[in-house]
This record gives structure tokens, sequence and C-alpha cells, in this order.
């Protein structure tokens, strides 16, 4: 299996543990704000507004509700300055979501509307709570 394959096979495993833990592509409504984390990179190319707007409407609507909180169900993928594609590749973004910094994640959050906020360590703890506590254990 090349590297590729075995890079890819293991960012998507990462990513459906994170949605149930951690990095849930995925958002918290609670009338503040939320974003994504990711390393600091020039920008990333821009997609159209019209597929912007529609991650932007994915984002606020395809949710679910975890131990009382509205979650994402899927990474954000909100074009913002200094966002970026994993190997700057629209694909990427799509199939993924977009990489944010902390403070350009806030932005992205912002841009949602009112009650988007990046999740706290508060939060967190009450996700890890409502899906079986912190010694659950995933089988791939």
């Amino acid at each position: 299996m090349s590297e590729k394959s075995n890079f890819k096979r293991s960012f998507k495993r990462s990513a459906i543990i994170s949605a149930v833990t951690t990095f849930i592509a995925y958002m918290i409504i609670s009338r503040v704000q939320w974003g994504l984390l990711g390393s600091e990179f020039s920008g990333g190319k821009k997609p159209d507004a019209a597929v912007n707007e529609a991650a932007r409407i994915a984002a606020v609507t395809d949710t679910v509700t975890i131990g009382g909180r509205i979650w994402m169900k899927r990474n954000l993928n909100v074009w913002i300055g200094g966002s970026w594609c994993y190997e700057d590749n629209l694909d990427n973004c799509a199939e993924y979501g977009r990489l944010y910094t902390w403070r350009v994640a806030k932005k992205a959050c912002a841009s949602l509307g009112d009650g988007w906020r990046l999740p706290t360590e508060y939060d967190w703890d009450a996700l890890i709570d409502a899906v079986g506590g912190s010694r659950l254990q995933v089988q791939s």
C-alpha cells in the first residue's frame, strides 16, 4: 500500500474518531462561537461563492445533538482568508473540510452567524461523557 493511501486511511480513521471525541468538524450551537484547529499557512485557493455558501449552509443545518449540545456532523469547509486545503487541493477540502489556525477558526465560526463558537474544554468533557466516557474503546 502506498504512503499516500496509508495517509488517507489514517486521516479518515482519525476524522471519524475525532467526530465522536474531539475534532467534530462539527460544532456547538449555544449562542457563542466555534471552529477548527490547523497550522498557519499562507491561505489557499478560494472556492467560488456558490460552493462557499453551500458549505456555510451545510455547517449550520447538518447537525447532531449529543449530550444536550448541537454539534456539526462534518468538518467546517468555509473559506476564510488564512484557511487552506490539505495539499492546496479543493477536493481535499470537500472531503475533509478546510484547515484553520485558531484565530482564523474563530473568524470562520463567526461567519456562520450567531451561536457558533469553538468548543471549550467543558464542552469536550460533556461530549466524552455523553458518548460513554474517556474509557470508551473505538474498534477499527
